[in-house]
């Protein structure tokens, strides 16, 4: 889902940029303005979204090298026992 949003995020940045050139180009620069913050914004929250994105990754593979050393030591000191 946040695949999804940063999708649609990255979208909507992307046509209100041309919009904002657009209305710069005709001369509304009130206008570009506005829009310019609104780009700003956007970026603001696709930017949140990525590193909340990463921060879940960061979390789910720091859980897992966590699980496979706990289990490499297990069978070490099974390992150990057996000999």
């Amino acid at each position: 889902m946040l695949h999804e949003l940063a999708d649609i995020t990255m979208d909507l940045s992307r046509a209100l940029g041309r919009l904002a050139l657009e209305k710069a180009a005709e001369g509304d620069a009130k206008a570009a303005g506005d829009l310019a913050v609104v780009v700003t914004r956007v970026g603001r929250a696709l930017r949140q979204t990525i590193a909340y994105r990463r921060k879940i990754e960061d979390q789910v593979r720091e859980g897992a090298d966590k699980r496979a050393a706990e289990e490499a030591g297990i069978k070490a000191r099974q390992s150990q026992r057996a000999a």
